[in-house]
């Protein structure tokens, strides 16, 4: 709710909730792109029967040049272009902010002309601005993933490690024809409180249509 009444949003009275238990939708926001290669990035072999398309994003700091590296050099290896295992499709992307940090641009318009693999959105990067940043993920999807070339979508952080082939055979058991938002709930967990940031743990729900 702090996202919310920063931002000055009001609820879509014409949007249902995603669950009855939800509540109103406020995400009625627009985002532009300064690096958005959408060629490369979709590049989802959608054109052959019952392949599905799935794309993973890293969310990613700026100066996390390191990580990214680490990341294109490891796990991320087997998606450098048209990825198909088991009749999956797979492509990935890191996803940053705005920095003010001029050098740091600058490297990073660099590091986009050499991977294609970076999409920034016109948002400062910091923390505080998580929700925001989802939601420009979300905006993106919505409107950059044309022709069902996509149907799952993998948040992840570049602290993490994803084994690409046990992700593969996870997706294999999900159908494509249900809406729903997957993840790892926390039973019983209190918000988390770090001084001079927001920080919350919640417990997230499958949300079907």
């Amino acid at each position: 709710m702090y996202t919310v009444s920063r931002s000055q949003l009001v609820p879509l009275n014409s949007e249902q909730p995603l669950s009855p238990y939800c509540g109103n939708v406020y995400n009625d926001v627009d985002f532009t792109y300064s690096i958005n290669p959408t060629d490369r990035l979709l590049k989802i072999e959608k054109n052959k029967e019952n392949v599905i398309g799935v794309f993973v994003t890293v969310i990613s700091a700026p100066g996390n040049f390191e990580k990214r590296r680490r990341i294109r050099e490891t796990w991320a290896r087997p998606m450098n272009g048209s990825f198909i295992m088991n009749n999956i499709s797979i492509n990935y992307s890191f996803f940053i902010g705005l920095t003010q940090n001029l050098d740091f641009q600058n490297k990073i318009i660099e590091e986009s002309l050499m991977y294609w693999d970076i999409i920034q959105v016109d948002l400062d990067d910091a923390y505080i601005k998580l929700a925001q940043k989802t939601v420009a993920l979300l905006h993106w999807a919505k409107n950059y993933c044309k022709n069902d070339s996509i149907d799952f979508i993998l948040k992840t952080d570049d602290d993490v490690f994803v084994n690409v082939y046990n992700f593969v055979e996870t997706v294999q058991t999900i159908s494509p024809e249900i809406k729903a938002v997957y993840g790892y709930g926390m039973e019983n967990r209190k918000p988390v409180r770090v001084t001079g940031n927001i920080a919350i743990i919640i417990k997230i729900n499958i949300f079907r249509d």
